[in-house]
């Protein structure tokens, strides 16, 4: 099985004692086959593009994730903002850069995007269900997936952010302190870049909380605003020496949002994935009535909540 990055594992049970996908009544309500439910046009590329060019699609588009084709449409695998924080500092993937390309900025954005994107990334054929898309998320360990034709040429996507957006806005009768972590990550506005992308490929999420010198929250800094700073070529004021370094080593409020979302813990849980689907965060703060900090909320929590029951 294809095992995805490491995530926050959150107390769902979303397995029926026989061994089933235990659903909400909420998903069967809008259930339908992914030819309907996925998401066109798809922004995609190809192995063969240069990785600047990739960048540059994610940030026009503010997406995080594109699909690799080849040919007419075929599709080859999956190109995510993760592999390139990956490549960029943050994981296994940066002794590529050491050995293969001198630690040489100009070299790396150049690069093919076969060098990164991932071959063996899952996908579903348009004629299945929303729950077959699902089971496959998080079987898979994975937040997107894409839908193919009979033909294997990509037909559509579908993602976390999707379903939870389909499903959010309707009153759960779960409020967020249920499934609120009490976990709440932070980087140093002065630390460095690669700190903060380190930080993101260890923990799985897709954006962390940014701390000032006296330790108070302040913003966040979302792996798409990583992305951001490469597509609009911001990253290429950094660049003193022609090292990659000379940009991960810039410090982490050089591409911070300072506005951290704030949910009440009391507020009901379809209320608060609208709050999150209208500010483009996958994660908030979540507060009690005085300000004080109870934990965070991510759009993978409400993914589970909204589609499995809980307890």
């Amino acid at each position: 099985m294809y095992r995805g990055r490491p995530r926050f594992i959150e107390g769902i049970r979303w397995l029926r004692s026989d061994g089933k996908p235990n659903f909400s009544n909420r998903v069967y309500r809008v259930e339908s086959d992914l030819e309907r439910l996925s998401i066109r046009p798809v922004y995609t590329t190809s192995p063969t593009a240069p990785l600047l060019n990739a960048v540059e699609k994610m940030y026009t588009a503010n997406i995080r994730s594109l699909v690799v084709v080849s040919g007419s449409n075929r599709y080859e695998g999956m190109l995510l903002a993760e592999h390139v924080i990956d490549l960029l500092g943050g994981g296994e993937k940066y002794d590529m850069v050491i050995n293969s390309f001198d630690n040489d900025f100009y070299k790396v954005i150049k690069a093919p995007v076969s060098i990164v994107f991932d071959k063996s990334y899952p996908y579903l054929d348009k004629k299945l269900r929303l729950t077959d898309a699902l089971q496959t998320m998080i079987e898979n360990g994975i937040n997107v997936v894409p839908v193919v034709d009979d033909d294997h040429n990509v037909y559509g996507i579908i993602s976390e952010h999707d379903i939870v957006a389909l499903l959010a806005g309707k009153r759960t009768g779960a409020l967020v302190r249920d499934i609120a972590n009490p976990s709440v990550p932070t980087i140093e506005s002065e630390a460095s870049l690669r700190e903060a992308m380190r930080l993101m490929n260890r923990t799985g999420l897709r954006a962390i909380f940014v701390r000032n010198e006296i330790g108070q929250i302040v913003g966040t800094i979302r792996g798409k605003d990583i992305i951001a700073s490469l597509g609009s070529h911001k990253a290429f004021s950094f660049i003193k020496k022609g090292y990659i370094d000379d940009f991960t080593s810039e410090p982490v409020k050089e591409f911070s949002r300072f506005n951290a979302l704030k949910v009440r813990e009391y507020e009901d849980v379809g209320n608060a994935a609208s709050l999150l689907i209208e500010n483009d965060t996958p994660v908030a703060l979540v507060v009690d009535d005085s300000e004080n900090v109870k934990g965070m909320l991510t759009e993978h929590d409400l993914f589970y909540a909204l589609s499995f029951p809980l307890g």
